[in-house]
């Protein structure tokens, strides 16, 4: 427990100091938080200070002390007075008992009476701040067992229950939240005790929110929305929001609850750098999807077989996109999904190794595989896992020509625009060095690597600006680019305009901005 506070109020200097020297307050439990040497000032502090303690001096310079502290408990101050005078009348004391002030000490002040009167304040403020913490204990324990009630949809309060316990919003939206285990619950959007704009509860092992009013929403999912673009990759120093419907009728809570509890047992699913799941991230009803069963396993090692063995990245890569949508989709667990892709590599892997019998090729261990299957949190994970590896067999294998090589490396990047995607990171994977890739890509393309992936992003992001409401920030980093800043100006370097101007002067126009630029060539791999 801190230190209480004592305001140190009299019109002498000499009388202040005094007092302010005269007890070791802070082993008794205080601290001198102020001092006033007018009535005026010592109203102002009590006001603005809110003092646990006053040592208040009756007759000061502007209003008298007792005026000072009738006026200031008119403005609700509750904090104890001790009134110091000189004078001993008894109408001054009848007054100070009127403005409930318990204590009525004469100067001198004696200093084992000061200490006498502050120990015993003391134990009154230690006794007040016991009662209130056990009744502040009891209403969080009782609301909290009301809200989950609510959430679950074991009993519904009545509209008179719902108004007392301030549950009269316009909305309301279940949210589970996954914060890294470091973070504290400051990150949370703000509430108070006049307009309270979520309750936080655990609930089965995870923190529920349960949001209230449409302003507290969009709070949430602005924070949510900041939280992805400051995650750089990091995923875990971010937290993750998995948000059900936004519902107006409190009896609809415990649907939006289970549709939260559904979108986070999807979160294996999420793209990187997305840290929020709502209803519109739902599979479609009833999907058509194959059984993930072993004539499934084997039509996909077919087919990423016959891609390797051609050196063909297109087959490879729409065949894993193929796979990651299916998966997407699928009604098996998350599991069974695993044990899937753990299936299907192994099986890549035992045909390679019959083909390529006199090859030496740097397989991974079984044991490897399955453990990076099982460990990796999400699905793309999973997929660039394969990529990388499928790459290492062609690689192993042979290499393609130069030609395709460069289709290739220019279908690459039409597919992974988003990520950080370099020369330095992309050539490995080609079977060239940096430099010599670089001086065949100038040459074929007439522009540099780095110019060609800004006019992707750019491409890209001019379709998403005119197909979407979407902030421009968001888009920024959708399309690979952290920094807002550097995107409006490749944007404008490219397009002449800044994307806002661009989506203003083309969204919902008959002027088409590909009629513009007609005869300017295309970034078709």
């Amino acid at each position: 427990m801190g230190l209480y506070s004592i305001l140190v109020a009299d019109d002498e200097d000499i009388i202040r100091e005094g007092i302010k020297h005269l007890l070791p307050y802070e082993q008794l439990g205080y601290s001198i938080c102020g001092e006033a040497a007018t009535g005026d000032a010592a109203l102002e502090k009590m006001l603005s200070l809110r003092p646990d303690v006053v040592l208040l001096d009756i007759r000061m310079p502007g209003i008298s002390g007792l005026d000072a502290i009738r006026l200031a408990r008119e403005q609700g101050f509750a904090g104890k007075v001790v009134i110091i005078s000189s004078y001993t009348d008894f109408r001054y004391a009848q007054e100070a008992i009127r403005q409930n002030v318990q204590y009525y000490l004469v100067k001198p002040i004696d200093d084992d009476e000061l200490k006498t009167t502050l120990l015993n304040l003391r134990r009154q403020f230690d006794a007040e701040s016991s009662r209130q913490n056990v009744s502040d204990l009891y209403r969080q324990k009782a609301r909290a067992g009301i809200i989950t009630d609510l959430l679950t949809g074991a009993s519904l309060p009545t509209a008179e229950q719902l108004a007392q316990l301030g549950l009269t919003a316009d909305c309301y939206q279940a949210v589970i939240l996954q914060r890294p285990a470091n973070e504290g619950t400051e990150s949370l959007p703000a509430g108070s005790a006049a307009h309270r704009e979520y309750d936080h509860i655990l609930l089965d092992g995870q923190e529920v929110l349960l949001v209230q009013g449409s302003a507290a929403v969009r709070r949430l999912q602005d924070m949510a929305q900041f939280n992805a673009i400051t995650a750089h990759g990091n995923t875990d120093a971010q937290a993750f929001f998995a948000c059900g419907d936004i519902v107006t009728d409190p009896a609809q809570i415990p649907r939006s609850y289970q549709q939260a509890r559904t979108l986070l047992s999807r979160r294996f699913f999420c793209d990187q750098n997305q840290y929020l799941l709502d209803t519109s991230h739902l599979p479609a009803s009833a999907p058509s999807v194959p059984k993930l069963d072993n004539a499934l396993v084997q039509k996909y090692a077919a087919t990423i077989l016959d891609g390797i063995t051609a050196f063909n990245r297109r087959i490879i890569a729409q065949t894993l996109k193929e796979l990651e949508d299916l998966l997407y989709n699928a009604p098996e667990d998350i599991p069974s999904i695993r044990l899937f892709l753990t299936d299907l590599y192994l099986q890549v892997k035992m045909q390679i190794s019959h083909l390529y019998t006199g090859t030496e090729i740097p397989f991974l261990s079984n044991a490897e595989i399955i453990r990076t299957v099982a460990d990796a949190p999400y699905l793309y994970e999973i997929i660039r896992f394969f990529s990388q590896r499928f790459e290492v067999y062609m690689a192993a294998t042979g290499i393609s020509t130069r030609d395709s090589v460069l289709g290739d490396i220019l279908h690459y990047i039409h597919c992974n625009y988003a990520s950080n995607i370099t020369l330095e990171n992309i050539a490995p994977l080609f079977g060239y060095n940096r430099s010599y890739l670089g001086k065949i890509f100038t040459k074929k393309m007439g522009q540099n690597f780095n110019s060609y992936v800004d006019q992707v992003r750019i491409e890209r992001s001019k379709e998403m600006l005119l197909q979407e409401d979407t902030k421009v920030y968001i888009i920024a980093e959708r399309i690979g680019y952290k920094n807002v800043d550097y995107f409006h100006i490749k944007f404008r370097k490219y397009v002449g305009l800044s994307p806002s101007e661009y989506r203003k002067k083309y969204k919902g126009s008959s002027c088409s901005p590909d009629a513009e630029n007609r005869g300017k060539g295309t970034l078709a791999p």
